[in-house]
């Protein structure tokens, strides 16, 4: 498994990367954050749960 400073290292050097934010609804008004995915290419993704 990764860690998460393993993980800023790629992100930085990529040069792009893709990120999606993850909620526990569809509605933007009550929808709260429980996390963000971070993608480099295809089928290379990390998943960091919010915490809240």
């Amino acid at each position: 498994m990764e860690t998460l400073e393993e993980w800023i290292a790629k992100i930085r050097s990529a040069g792009q990367f893709t990120f999606d934010t993850v909620t526990d609804g569809l509605d933007i008004l009550t929808a709260n954050l429980v996390g963000l995915c971070f993608a480099l290419k295809l089928g290379k993704v990390a998943y960091l749960p919010s915490g809240a």
